[in-house]
Formats: C-alpha cells, structure tokens, sequence
C-alpha cells in the first residue's frame, strides 16, 4: 500500500477520472501502476478508464494489461498524477459495513476476472492451433515451396536454412468474429479482396489480413517435440510481421548446414531440431543474424526471433541436451546484452556480442 494511505480500487476509481487516458505513456503508466498494487483484480478499473479515450480497443487493452509486470512502477506513480491534475486522495477509516461491503466487491471483481481471463486464454489457444493447422495446410499444399528467390536473403548475404518461399501471391485472411482463417490464393479472389477493401466494405476491427507476395520467405517455428506451430513473414523489403493470433513464446527455428554430419544423425521427426549430439548451440535472435553466424562459424543457430524469447526458449533446449555448450549471441545494445546475459546464465552459457559490419562491408 502506498505510504499513508490505505488505498482500495474505489479510490482508483476515482483518482482516475481526473487523469487523461489518451496519452499513451500515461496510459500505460496507470496500467502498470494498477497491476503492481492489485494485480489481476485492477484489470477492471484501469479497462473502465481505458475506454474513454477514442484510441481504445477492448483487445489490445487485455494484451497491453497482459505485458505488465509487478515490478518497476508503484501505485505511487498513479497518486501523483492524480494530485498533479488537483485530485487528492483521501482514503479514511471505513466502518466495518463499509469494510465487509469492499471485500464483497472486491471477491465479485475477482471471479469476474478470473473467468474472463480463463475465457479469453482458452480462446487463444483455439487461435494458435488454428494458426498452426493454416500453417501445415500452406505447406502441405504447395503454396510455400522449399526453394526459391529473396531479394531480403540477397541483401543479408545470407542462404536458406530450412526456410519457405512465396512462389506466387496470397492473402492470409483472419476473420475475428467468425474465428476462422481463409486463404486466397488466385488472382481474381486477391483483386476482389482489395476492391472490397477500398470501398470499405472489409470491417477492419473484425478482419485481418497479410499479402504475401512472391520473394517472400517464411521461417517456420516450432516447439521442442518438432511440432510446426507458427512461422515469421519476412517480405523482400525486410520488414517482418507474424500472423494474427499465433504463439511466439518458446519457439524457434534452427539454421544449420544441409549436409552436415550432425544433420543426417538427427532423429526422424517432423522439425529442423539439432542432432541429439550436438556439442555446442548458438542462440541469436533474427534469422540474418543466425544465418550469418552459421556461415561464419558452422555451429548449428537456433532463431529465438526476440530477445525476450531467448531465456525460455534457452530453458526448453537445455531440458533437450542438458551437455552442450551454449553461446548466447545477442544484440549490441542494452536491451540485447540484458536477455542474453540472462538466458546464459539461467542454463550456464556464455555471451558473444558479434559485430558484423566489417563482414557486411566487404561482401558489398
């Protein structure tokens, strides 16, 4: 509790209706301040207050909320910006009706919480076998090939390591409130798509879309067991984008050599994991930077596709092969060196931070 005050979330309330929700900062700042203070049960009030700003959308409140945790910002925080805009929080003793009132309240929040979070988890979870199974279906038919062009694969310097292509154009289609995904994939279908697009007839709150155009390539991601559980776009320009819904956390891709020795002495499943002896495993976040460092260096990469996901995914392959040598390449900025420090020191491993722009200039 904040020092001198015995705060409740009807004093939350009501500190925040003198607070502007439309600065994200802001936002953002109660959010945190909220959560570290109450937890789950501060969802409710900081929603209510959420959507009175025009910028609001119910969805990515919950995932925002989701990414705080209950450290760093204090309720502290949220005091002062109520007292900077000449709201004073003056939280009294309470009777013992008023007591037992707020405690019933607060149980009645909590439940309602509790069962929306558990609704809306399970619903994503249908999301991510969704987006799974739609990932299988464009391999299994054709509409990703093994081989191919990448002017973003040219750029890096960099070859295919158990990546896909685009051969030709398609739309990757989410329709929220039909919990479906539809691929378009001819031409006609695409030009009908943008034309309904263009005349607003697409509900963009209710239908996402990715067009993937030939040049494309797709990274797989996969679990531990081998399982195909989601992929990575990275189109010819190099920005990257994942499909609506999937899972990121704790997947990965491994870039190692075709015909190496280690290659052919891995088990007979369905993913591109390392051979059951593979002595030394490097980690990096970005497939250019795996690739690059394989190439350089020969030892298989797993892709962690961001530095957040480096320590679980570095725990889930430690569990795998609990001896080998673990050489965690991360970034060369603050947010890099942190994650791969931690990752290494969570499965006893080192840190390298390579520095590729010599090698980069000189391929130029």
């Amino acid at each position: 509790m904040t020092k001198g005050l015995d705060l409740t979330l009807d004093d939350v309330a009501a500190a925040l209706t003198a607070i502007d929700p439309h600065d994200r900062h802001t936002w953002v700042q109660m959010g945190m301040a909220i959560k570290s203070e109450f937890g789950e049960l501060g969802f409710a009030d900081w929603d209510a207050w959420s959507s009175r700003s025009d910028k609001y959308k119910p969805r990515d409140a919950k995932l925002v909320w989701r990414s705080f945790n209950r450290s760093g910002v204090s309720i502290g925080t949220l005091v002062a910006e109520a007292r900077r805009n000449g709201h004073e929080i003056k939280a009294g003793e309470l009777t013992k009706e008023e007591k037992r009132q707020r405690k019933q309240d607060a149980e009645a929040r909590r439940t309602q919480r509790v069962e929306e979070i558990e609704r809306d988890e399970q619903a994503l979870l249908a999301w991510n076998d969704r987006v799974s199974d739609t990932v299988s279906r464009l391999i299994n038919e054709g509409l990703l090939d093994t081989s191919g062009v990448s002017p973003y694969l040219q750029t890096k310097k960099v070859r295919a390591y158990g990546v896909y292509f685009v051969p030709w154009p398609f739309l990757w289609v989410t329709h929220i409130e039909t919990e479906t995904i539809e691929i378009i994939n001819d031409k006609a279908g695409i030009s009908y798509f943008f034309e309904r697009n263009k005349r607003g007839e697409i509900d963009i709150e209710k239908t996402s879309f990715r067009y993937l155009k030939r040049g494309t390539i797709v990274v797989p991601m996969r679990d531990v067991s081998g399982k195909l559980v989601d992929c990575q776009f990275i189109f010819a320009s190099g920005k990257k984008t994942f499909p609506r819904f999937g899972r990121k956390q704790c997947l990965f891709h491994v870039c190692e050599l075709q015909d190496s020795a280690a290659l052919k002495q891995r088990p007979s499943i369905d993913g591109h994991l390392i051979a059951s002896d593979a002595s030394v495993i490097c980690f990096a976040e970005g497939y250019a930077t795996a690739a690059s460092i394989l190439q350089a260096t020969g030892l298989p990469v797993v892709v962690t596709f961001d530095v957040g996901n480096m320590p679980p995914v570095a725990a889930a392959f430690r569990g795998v092969y609990p001896d080998s040598d673990m050489i965690f390449c991360g970034d060369d900025d603050n947010a890099g060196r942190e994650k791969a420090e931690a990752a290494a020191k969570l499965v006893d491993g080192l840190t390298v931070f390579p520095d590729f722009s010599c090698t980069q200039e000189a391929a130029e």
